[in-house]
């Protein structure tokens, strides 16, 4: 054995050395072979971005011949000491976020993404940005057919003029009415008529000039409730209202209107004012034949005609009806011990009114004398018995028909006003005119505020002791 050893000493001594020799080799191969030697990465100009794009996020900066990258793993297993990446910088908040971390020997394959939007905008030599003021749209021409152009897109942060307030008094003489609610002589085309006859009007035409007026609007309205509210706010300048829409009005602290003419009828309405006579009307209190208010109203008085009154329902156009609701109640209340029926059906005309006791609808009604009549003269003559369906039972003192007023400003008498004179003398004219062609067309009568005194008097005296 040790004879073996000594005959091989010289053999191993020339392997070991052979295999050191190989382990250095290698070791100095690997170190410079081009694989593992850094691949230096170009490093682009930097160039001034166009104006309206946002800044780039700044790049990774490329390895350095002095940091090598890690080369592969030894043929003993060993692996390469790896040398660490280089930190990325952190982010300013004048900057974009920097990019995810990617390999070095991707970042020339995969360069980073720019940031979707930017805080700044890059101008030339300005180190900061200012914030961008949207411009205003230029004014579109009219086009050549004098229609409207088209309004396009709005700039953000731009806001248009309002369009021009043309329904203001200065510009419109304002007309109120009551829309009709059966057919009647005064229907909607009747008041067309009446603003073109106004338009047409040299006088109304040439005074509407002088005062800054453009034309005649008409302004109808739903309900004697809605013009109240309406004329309280000085609405219009020229109304056709109920007697007690009026009345109600210039109880107001401040009231806007005052009577230039009241209204009348033929055939409904009575009275001359050639002799000093007002044109009036009444109201009246009917029931159909056979029942029980009917009988106890014929009675004397008692606490059974009381509870009749406060039981039945009573059929009534509306609470603004002066002949036909406000003076049946007062009757009632001042003639039965401050008694009155219980529950008003409001049938919105008094021709409604008529039609709900014929039918049995409704056991009583108040209406206006007038209409009762035209509308049972309605009925064939050879329907037995329908005509006496009903009985009138009580019938009201003469009240006073429905005025037609004017804005205060515009005061004929106590204003001098040259649109108010136009205006009340074309009125008379076309009043006439239609008068002639229309025999059921109303009439116009002078009138005066003066003229409802007393139904003002009356409403008072119904809210401070009757409290209705």
């Amino acid at each position: 054995m040790l004879d073996i050893m000594r005959r091989t000493r010289g053999a191993r001594s020339v392997l070991f050395a052979c295999y050191l020799a190989a382990i250095l080799w290698i070791a100095a191969g690997e170190h410079r072979s081009p694989r593992a030697q850094a691949v230096p990465v170009p490093t682009p100009e930097k160039t001034l971005p166009a104006p309206g794009r946002p800044t780039p996020a700044p790049e990774r900066p490329a390895p350095t011949p002095d940091k090598p990258v890690p080369g592969p793993a030894l043929p003993n297993g060993s692996p390469t000491t790896p040398t660490p990446a280089p930190e990325t910088p952190a982010p300013t908040p004048a900057k974009a976020p920097a990019s995810p971390a990617l390999p070095d020997a991707d970042l020339a394959r995969h360069p980073p993404a720019l940031p979707e939007t930017s805080a700044t905008l890059a101008l030339p030599n300005r180190s900061e940005s200012p914030t961008p003021t949207p411009a205003r749209p230029e004014p579109l021409a009219p086009s050549p057919g004098g229609e409207k152009p088209a309004v396009g897109p709005l700039v953000p942060g731009y806001t248009p003029p309002g369009p021009a307030l043309l329904d203001s008094r200065r510009s419109f003489f304002r007309i109120g009415y009551l829309t009709p609610v059966n057919e009647s002589p005064m229907g909607r085309p009747w008041f067309q008529d009446l603003k073109q006859a106004l338009e047409k009007d040299a006088a109304v035409s040439r005074a509407m000039a002088n005062a800054g007026i453009s034309g005649v609007a008409l302004r109808p309205c739903d309900h004697p409730e809605d013009m109240l509210q309406r004329m309280l706010q000085g609405e219009f300048d020229l109304v056709l209202c109920p007697a007690l829409v009026y009345v109600r009005e210039r109880m107001a602290e401040s009231s806007h209107y005052r009577v230039v003419f009241r209204t009348l009828r033929p055939g409904r309405d009575f009275g001359d004012s050639r002799t000093g006579e007002q044109i009036r009307q009444r109201g009246v209190l009917f029931v159909r034949k056979g029942s029980s208010l009917g009988r106890s109203l014929s009675t004397p008085r008692g606490e059974e005609v009381k509870r009749l009154l406060r039981s039945t329902p009573l059929a009534v156009s509306g609470s603004y009806d002066a002949a036909g609701c406000f003076y049946i109640r007062k009757m009632l209340w001042e003639e039965y011990d401050h008694c009155e029926p219980g529950e008003f059906l409001y049938c919105g005309s008094p021709q409604e009114v008529v039609k709900a006791v014929v039918s049995g609808l409704c056991d009583a009604g108040a209406c206006e004398e007038s209409v009762l009549q035209e509308v049972l003269a309605t009925v064939p003559a050879g329907v037995d018995g329908m005509r006496d369906l009903v009985t009138v039972l009580k019938t009201t003192k003469p009240v006073l028909t429905d005025p037609i007023v004017i804005q205060e400003s515009y005061d004929p008498v106590s204003r001098s006003s040259e649109l108010g004179q136009a205006v009340r003398d074309a009125l008379r004219r076309f009043y006439q005119e239609r008068g002639k062609t229309e025999p059921a067309a109303p009439r116009l009568e002078q009138g005066s505020d003066k003229d409802y005194d007393r139904m003002e008097e009356d409403v008072r005296l119904t809210r401070t002791t009757y409290r209705w």
